[in-house]
């Protein structure tokens, strides 16, 4: 009779441990496409200082440090308008602007520039701001004391944004970085927890930096998507059931707890330095090697929103490639680099798609 209860146990315990494998297997994101290496030429050489790069329509938004902070091209890339000033007045920054993102609404287009100093956001008119080469601010959002740290954010619709939150140095929260909803209608404000990796022994500064990561939001608005950048973590938000689940690219995290020698001394993997969010696909930049001053190649891997592999593009070291904004119809990429402070056109279709 024991020896019957054995096997039976054995089974179960067989059983068990093959679909614990296979459920490992399916939160693995693997299979890209053979890599196909691409050129780029570089545009707008007159603009220097350059900060951000949004793609909006049919239009190029391009944020600086220039006296004119934001500059908007047409897909020839001929200048069509300059816009905003540091100052203290109406409509002005206090500092250079983070252009979270650019929406468009029917014939309407929206741009979302963030101040980090006075945590607020505000809302561009991008159509009567490119007539009036001046500001027309819509509205203006003002996040809660609570949520200082805020970055990324982004608009869900009226009622909603989202974004991310660094509670290392505020300690109003939980101390760690996590996902927020606002609601500007009743100001106030929901998280959620993400992946935090931690520095051993314990470093406020260090620990936050650790754990940069780079969201996006689907056009539709429905998904919310985070890449980490010192692991392969992959961590996807269904923005109605605001449900989190984690995935990973290629590998799995060797471990959740980092030296602080090595993070110091730059012997950590940098995996990931953007990701941005197409019609049709998610696009991220992939390094996969320790940050190093010497200029390095990087990969642009491309998924579905299904998390299925689609191609996979080699940007030589040369352009020393930090962020990026895409033309889906036209099959072109355009490049920044923080090295060069320069700006980069990469087509990536066939050549007789060009």
């Amino acid at each position: 009779m024991k020896f019957y209860w054995f096997q039976f146990f054995l089974v179960i315990t067989i059983i068990g441990c093959s679909s614990e494998k296979e459920d490992k297997k399916a939160d693995l994101i693997t299979g890209f496409p053979t890599p196909v290496t691409i050129d780029g030429d570089r545009i707008l050489e007159r603009e220097t200082g350059l900060l951000y790069l949004k793609k909006i329509d049919s239009l190029l938004v391009v944020s600086t440090e220039a006296d004119t902070l934001i500059k908007v091209y047409d897909e020839n890339e001929n200048f069509v308008s300059g816009f905003g000033r540091i100052g203290r007045g109406p409509n002005e920054f206090s500092s250079p602007p983070f252009i979270s993102e650019g929406i468009i609404k029917g014939d309407k287009k929206y741009i979302f520039a963030y101040n980090s100093q006075l945590n607020k956001l505000n809302v561009i008119d991008l159509n009567k701001t490119i007539k009036s080469n001046k500001i027309v601010s819509l509205k203006e959002y003002e996040f809660p004391s609570d949520l200082m740290g805020v970055s990324n954010i982004f608009y869900v619709n009226e009622d909603t944004l989202m974004g991310m939150y660094s509670d290392h140095f505020y300690k109003k929260l939980d101390g760690k970085k996590g996902g927020f909803y606002y609601f500007p209608k009743t100001k106030k404000f929901e998280t959620f927890e993400l992946t935090n990796l931690t520095i051993d022994p314990f470093s406020t500064i260090d620990e936050s930096n650790l754990n940069a990561r780079f969201p996006i939001l689907s056009r539709d608005r429905k998904t919310f998507a985070l890449l980490m950048r010192y692991a392969p973590i992959f961590e996807i938000l269904d923005v109605g059931s605001k449900s989190v689940n984690t995935f990973y690219i290629e590998s799995y995290p060797e471990t959740y707890v980092y030296s602080l020698e090595a993070y110091r001394d730059f012997e950590l993997t940098n995996y990931y330095d953007f990701a941005y969010s197409g019609e049709k696909y998610i696009y991220i930049l992939y390094k996969g090697k320790p940050f190093s001053l010497e200029p390095k190649k990087s990969k642009i891997q491309v998924l579905d929103w299904d998390r299925n592999p689609i191609a996979e593009y080699i940007v030589p070291k040369e352009y020393g490639l930090s962020l990026f904004a895409v033309d889906e119809d036209k099959k072109v990429l355009y490049g920044l680099s923080y090295r060069n402070d320069a700006i980069y056109r990469f087509y990536y279709g066939d050549a007789d798609e060009r």
